[in-house]
């Protein structure tokens, strides 16, 4: 009985810390109808199987490779169990979770055999140290509904890495690690396994940075398409308006001076179409263009759109960034201010020189609480990769000319600022 309670114990530490790793990774992922059900059933399920597996595996290096071996496919059936996940995110958090654990438990055991310390005071605030460190560098930055595959030759390499440095090497080294008094050896072999499995992790996210940057690049590619699309046909129309406005009104004129009609009936006519022509002129076609298309929506929406703006300070930018970059500013500004009350859905617009800089300023109310990462306001809609990508181009145009941006929510406005210098002629 005392045998069993001890593997019992090891199972049940070992079972907790793998789960823990995990949660580091799983944070982002809808949970299962019956969730916690599932989850108890899991758990119990693979302490009891761990425990077996420890009492009937313990010995030879094999018996130990298959033992931890099993106990990662159980973690990966547990995440398939309990959360709506993919098969490849399921083995990505379970690969990235397995070597969390690990990282921690060498850690933990290297320090404990080269002191002489006893297990439970040393094992704690290891955890909580490597969990908390891999956390904040790796695991806080999975979004919802980020797409954690990989490709299948790059996911396949990691799992075979976890396997033959975490365990493999790890059961094939271990007895070499039972006396204390050999310290160099102790050093020797963990030491190596500690790094390779750092190193394994860094791999693992650094691969998912690359797809990350690879399909956000693909994202942007065809937004800039879409753009240069949206550009020209907005441009036409409304020159197009424009053009049928002058006519209507001189067709009014004529018509309304043949038939007699009184000069205010004549007026009111005209004024009645007024809106349907452009409403801006700042010297610059794109911006125009972008501010008049943006404004009728907002006269249709009981949006007040207040716009002070130089075109002609920001002609050295090309027309497709213009538009591209106002666009976005009133579209996030609009999606603010649609769910507010008809009193606070104002949005202010400035575009000026000041000196050898353009400022660009933006500011509209807003409700609930706005989420900041690395400087960017975080996206509440579940496709983060596709409306995340509005203030991240931002961002990319205003770099493309040298400048800055900031987004500062506060006091229940939401102010954007665009620093651009003015190129040398």
């Amino acid at each position: 009985m005392p045998e069993f309670m001890h593997d019992l114990y090891r199972s049940v530490t070992f079972v907790v810390e793998l789960l823990l790793a995990c949660q580091l990774f799983l944070h982002s992922f809808k949970k299962k109808p019956g969730f916690n059900l599932r989850y108890a059933l899991c758990v119990f399920a693979m302490i009891l199987m761990t425990t077996l597996l420890f009492r009937w595996t313990e010995g030879t290096a094999f018996n130990h490779i298959l033992s931890f071996a099993f106990s990662l496919f159980c973690l990966f059936l547990t995440h398939r169990v309990c959360f709506t996940i993919s098969w490849s995110d399921a083995a990505f958090c379970a690969t990235a979770g397995y070597n969390t654990q690990f990282i921690a438990s060498i850690a933990s055991e290297m320090i404990q055999r080269l002191f002489s310390l006893p297990r439970i005071p040393v094992d704690i605030p290891i955890l909580l140290i490597v969990y908390s460190l891999i956390y904040y560098l790796a695991g806080r930055r999975i979004q919802p509904g980020q797409n954690l595959a990989l490709k299948k030759l790059n996911i396949y390499t990691l799992l075979v890495l976890v396997v033959l440095i975490d365990i493999i090497a790890c059961a094939s080294l271990r007895p070499y690690w039972m006396n204390p008094s050999e310290r160099t050896l102790i050093i020797c072999t963990m030491l190596p396994l500690l790094i390779c499995a750092v190193l394994s992790l860094t791999l693992q996210f650094t691969l998912l940075t690359r797809n990350t940057l690879t399909n956000e690049l693909i994202v942007a590619r065809q937004l800039i398409r879409k753009v240069e699309t949206n550009y020209q046909f907005s441009k036409e129309t409304i020159d197009s308006i424009n053009q049928k406005c002058h006519d209507m009104r001189h067709q009014i004129r004529t018509i309304g001076s043949q038939a007699n009609m009184s000069p205010e009936a004549i007026r009111e006519m005209t004024e009645s179409i007024d809106i349907y022509e452009q409403l801006y002129i700042t010297g610059n076609q794109a911006l125009d263009t972008i501010l008049t298309e943006k404004a009728l929506y907002c006269q249709r929406n009981n949006i007040t759109i207040t716009c002070m703006a130089d075109g002609k300070a920001i002609h050295f930018m090309s027309d497709t960034d213009i538009y591209s970059l106002f666009g976005n500013i009133l579209e996030n500004s609009i999606h603010a201010v649609s769910g507010l009350p008809e009193e606070d859905r104002d949005i202010l617009l400035t575009v000026s020189c000041k000196g050898n800089l353009i400022s660009i300023h933006s500011q509209n109310a807003y409700s609930g609480i706005v989420e900041m990462q690395d400087g960017l306001p975080v996206t509440t809609s579940d496709d983060a990769l596709n409306h995340g990508i509005g203030t991240r181009s931002i961002q990319m145009i205003t770099s493309r000319y040298d400048g800055c941006v900031s987004f500062e929510p506060g006091d229940g406005i939401f102010y954007v600022d665009i620093l651009i210098p003015v190129p040398e002629e």
